[in-house]
């Protein structure tokens, strides 16, 4: 608790907290909550050889969790990080994302409604939670949050409406195409970028489209990042 004020009293932009998505989350409760934001992680991976010819076969999905407002320092360590749920990508793949992450939905509505009591040096208080964003490389995002998992359909992207062969040479963004959850079931129904409701939305603080994020490694660091330096470099 003493850590989530050290951050709230600070006008430098250092963590999840200071940004709107939090900020908002707090004006909207009535009561004086203390409130931890969690960050949901999913990733597939190979159980097997991932370069052999039955790659693919026995590829596992993970979600795990943490606790947004953990100093840097102690954010990496295995021990705050957390498993929250396993299992067979082929299955998730047949039963879908309702049967697979249901439990998972009913016991973050359980932490977000009623929360729990921990005792700490300053006493007992009772603590709420809820997830501000979920992060994972884009394919993994579209695949549990219900959007389109091929890059080359025609509105692809998460954050905006954009045609494909618009987005191919747009430079600037286009704040008229950038989703809004008011056309959040219009999107739905004329399949825009989306194919189901995305299970997550039953969270009372969480909507596909005010949520967002985006992931450094795999978007810049494994992404633009190599052509950013080879075009200097090389042309």
């Amino acid at each position: 608790m003493t850590l989530i004020q050290n951050y709230t009293e600070t006008n430098t932009l250092s963590n999840l907290i200071h940004g709107s998505v939090y900020q908002n989350l707090l004006k909207s409760q009535t009561e004086n909550k203390i409130i931890f934001p969690l960050l949901l992680y999913f990733d597939d991976f190979e159980s097997g050889n991932p370069l052999g010819s039955k790659a693919g076969n026995y590829k596992i999905g993970a979600l795990y969790y943490t606790i947004a407002t953990i100093p840097p320092i102690y954010l990496a360590r295995l021990e705050n990080i957390f498993l929250s749920t396993i299992f067979y990508t082929g299955d998730r793949a047949q039963f879908g994302n309702t049967s697979t992450f249901g439990n998972l939905i009913d016991e973050l509505k359980n932490l977000e409604a009623n929360g729990i009591t921990i005792s700490t040096e300053s006493g007992i208080d009772h603590v709420y939670f809820s997830v501000i964003c979920i992060i994972g490389d884009n394919l993994g995002l579209h695949t549990i949050l219900g959007c389109v998992e091929s890059f080359s359909a025609a509105s692809y992207c998460r954050f905006c409406t954009t045609i494909r062969t618009d987005a191919e040479t747009q430079t600037v963004e286009n704040q008229y195409s950038v989703r809004d959850v008011k056309d959040y079931d219009n999107h739905l129904l004329q399949n825009v970028g989306l194919k189901e409701h995305c299970i997550f939305n039953q969270l009372g603080t969480f909507h596909i489209y005010n949520n967002l994020s985006c992931d450094i490694m795999h978007d810049l660091y494994e992404g633009v990042h190599s052509f950013w330096i080879f075009h200097p470099r090389f042309i």
